[in-house]
């Protein structure tokens, strides 16, 4: 078992090497695929462990979660579809105000509609 230290540092590493592949990608003419990045599960894992082990190995939450995880997607779509659709027409900074707006409200929308739902 690994210690909190030890796995914090993990955590911290892992999520460090993906920014770097990010940046690495988003240099090259397929720029486009650092999105692809962008969803390797990293902080799924650390929840997906951190679920397994707080709660006892409790196979229905962890279904729970993986079906809360596909909820949770709608969220990232609304940025997506948000900076998408406004990029054109504004500043950068502005449209990425708005797309986590978006992001944020349809977030707190999955969360508040998921004891219904699950």
């Amino acid at each position: 078992m690994l210690t909190p230290a030890v796995t914090m540092m993990l955590k911290g590493l892992l999520g460090a090497i993906v920014v770097i592949i990010i940046s690495f990608i988003s240099r090259t003419e397929n720029y486009f695929v650092s999105m692809l990045a962008v969803t390797f599960p990293t902080f799924t894992l650390f929840a997906t462990f951190g679920v397994w082990q707080n709660q006892g190995g409790n196979i229905q939450a962890m279904k729970d979660t993986m079906l809360f995880g596909c909820l949770a997607l709608l969220p990232l779509v609304a940025y997506y579809l948000t900076f998408y659709f406004m990029i054109n027409e504004n500043n950068f900074s502005l449209t990425v105000g708005a797309s986590c707006l978006a992001w944020a409200a349809v977030g707190f929308s999955v969360a508040f509609i998921k004891p219904y739902l699950i």
